[in-house]
């Protein structure tokens, strides 16, 4: 049965008006109404100057029934008259340092703490709040040392975990950090799990603890094989490690327990985009799409992408099309435009390419694809240009370069070929460019030196030569180099 309560209170000198509404079942009627009641009977009392003179046990129930009816003003004042009357116990002044907080008023909370401080050991309790206090004015490092002092058993409490993963965030030390939160899945209550997976996941990311964290994230799934997060998470700790067949099966098991998970979708489609596998990659964004209720223009210039690699250029141009007029600074979308109209209208080719280079005006590739089309075009002194602007940007990524140095070995640019040569190798330790020197002493027509290190290098690293090949296609089909090759790697 259900029960409407209303209980108004006028105090003779309209002092004080007190209002409460409820609805409750039976069962909770009558505790209801008793601390109602209880409620009632201080207000009435505390307009006099005497503090009301209740028993220790009714203090305590009247202190949590505004504490949990968050009635925190009427909370204050009933506990500093139990602290009037009980003074030896620390019970209420807990309380009230808990009541302090609730009201965001940390210093204060922290000035009633230290007159508790001459006390041997301060409750397990007002630990915790004092070191919530200590977060809330800023001093985290304080409140992490508090949280540190707890015994074992205390430091298992879930809020406790909790109260240090935001002391641990807010001092940026992501390492621990990622190890604890990885100790609180497996203690956390099962309504809990979700939201401490999406931050680990976060914290995955920063530390790049992604091997370590697919093992957690199956452990997980050991215990909660329906968990959606769990399985999503483990899809997209495998993308970030290029495993795409592994990153598809677990974001294939997410959209059959929750066929609403937008990210399982945009996630799966991303690594089938990845392998190259556009048809299915179509049809996986073309459902995210659908999940998503706003149009999501990212993830139509991926759709666009996939029927550009499908060479259905109409709707690719259709897509992008779109997508820019839902977002114009869209820089992915310009450059594919660029790239599909290379062929047949350069000139628009380039102010696309442009378009993209204003919005994202450091982006390594977009530069390269422009100084290509440039190269293509014969306009010489601009890719030149535009390869050295390349390289300036992103010197410490040696795709960068690459290009670059094909420029320079086509255009038979020997002097500058060696500068380069000098500058890049400041950036990279020997493995990385070695096949790249390489190519360098070929194009310089020092065959023996080229076929020695060539050997040195297949002898004592184990990069792949298709770098070599990228640089100097050619060589590719010499005899020299294949049987060097073929020694050393059969």
């Amino acid at each position: 049965m259900n029960l409407s309560l209303q209980k108004i209170l006028s105090s003779v000198n309209n002092c004080c008006i007190f209002t409460l509404n409820y609805t409750l079942k039976e069962p909770r009627m009558n505790h209801y109404n008793r601390l109602n009641e209880l409620l009632i009977e201080y207000t009435i009392l505390s307009q006099s100057k005497s503090v009301p003179n209740f028993e220790k046990t009714e203090y305590t129930d009247l202190i949590d029934y505004c504490i949990t009816s968050q009635n925190f003003d009427w909370g204050l004042k009933a506990v500093d008259s139990a602290i009037q009357l009980f003074s030896s116990s620390i019970e209420f002044i807990v309380k009230k340092i808990k009541i302090l907080l609730l009201l965001n008023q940390p210093e204060q909370a922290l000035d009633l703490l230290d007159s508790i401080d001459h006390l041997p050991r301060l409750t397990y309790e007002a630990q915790i709040l004092k070191a919530k206090a200590l977060k809330a004015t800023g001093n985290d490092k304080a409140a992490l040392k508090i949280i540190d002092g707890l015994d074992n058993t205390a430091k298992n409490d879930f809020d406790v975990y909790q109260l240090k993963a935001d002391l641990l965030e807010n001092l940026g030390q992501f390492e621990h950090l990622y190890h604890m939160t990885k100790n609180q899945i497996f203690a956390a209550p099962k309504d809990q799990i979700d939201a401490l997976l999406e931050k680990f996941s976060f914290f995955t990311e920063i530390t790049s603890n992604y091997s370590d964290a697919i093992n957690i994230y199956k452990e997980v799934i050991d215990l909660h094989p329906f968990s959606s997060t769990a399985w999503q998470n483990l899809g997209l700790t495998y993308g970030f490690l290029d495993n795409c067949k592994e990153a598809v099966d677990a974001f294939e098991y997410c959209i059959a327990i929750n066929p609403k998970n937008r990210a399982a979708y945009f996630g799966c489609a991303e690594c089938l985009e990845k392998t190259e596998r556009y048809d299915l990659a179509l049809n996986y964004y073309n459902e995210y799409l659908d999940t998503t209720q706003l149009k999501n223009p990212d993830a139509i210039v991926r759709l666009a992408n996939c029927f550009y690699h499908m060479d259905d250029i109409d709707s690719a141009k259709h897509w992008l099309l779109e997508a820019i007029n839902i977002n114009p600074e869209l820089p992915e979308a310009f450059a594919i435009l660029g790239l599909i109209y290379e062929t047949s209208a350069p000139d628009k080719a380039i102010s696309y390419y442009e378009e993209a280079m204003d919005i994202d005006p450091f982006n390594e590739d977009y530069i390269i694809d422009l100084a290509e089309l440039h190269y293509s075009l014969q306009n010489m002194q601009t890719a030149k240009q535009l390869f050295q602007q390349a390289i300036d940007t992103a010197p410490d990524v040696i795709e960068t370069w690459i290009p670059y140095i094909r420029f320079l070995i086509n255009t038979d640019q020997h002097q500058l070929l060696l500068e380069n040569l000098e500058e890049v190798s400041s950036y990279f330790n020997e493995d990385k460019v070695i096949f790249l020197k390489i190519a360098v002493l070929f194009a310089l027509e020092k065959r023996k030196e080229a076929i020695y290190w060539l050997a040195e290098a297949l002898a004592t690293y184990d990069e792949s030569p298709e770098l070599l090949f990228r640089i100097s296609s050619n060589l590719s089909f010499d005899q020299d180099v294949i049987a060097t090759i073929k020694k050393y790697r059969d």
